[in-house]
């Protein structure tokens, strides 16, 4: 038997339709950036498509991990909150997809987590 799922600082969720108006079915990786806080919750941020019009605060180049297949960046300006444990039995019941890549090495987390601190438009 497998070890259950835990949410934590510095992992990331595939999570099926998140994707924009015109094709809500597409999914979207998110990062976690937090541990559980005391009500259960953590933020999270999707990574979305590069633009000319993107924050470049955490800009992720193709190749970096596997499901980056053009250069993204994380979109802080649509960070959410979820529940630890709806997000942890979602994954359980298999609606949605704990990612194995090493985020600390392949999102340089450190430089995810601290963007969030100087990015404009991160809602607060």
């Amino acid at each position: 038997m497998s070890t259950p799922y835990s949410v934590k600082k510095g992992t990331a969720l595939w999570i099926p339709g998140t994707g924009p108006p015109h094709d809500p079915g597409r999914g979207h990786l998110f990062i976690i950036l937090t541990d559980p806080c005391a009500n259960g919750k953590v933020l999270a941020v999707p990574v979305n498509s590069l633009t000319k019009r993107s924050d470049k605060t955490c800009v992720l180049k193709q190749g970096e991990h596997a499901r980056i297949k053009h250069d993204s960046f994380a979109a802080y300006y649509r960070a959410q909150q979820f529940s630890a444990s709806v997000l942890e039995k979602q994954v359980g019941q298999k609606v949605i997809f704990a990612d194995s890549d090493d985020l600390a090495r392949v999102f340089r987390f450190d430089l995810a987590q601290d963007s969030e601190m100087i990015s404009p438009t991160i809602p607060i």
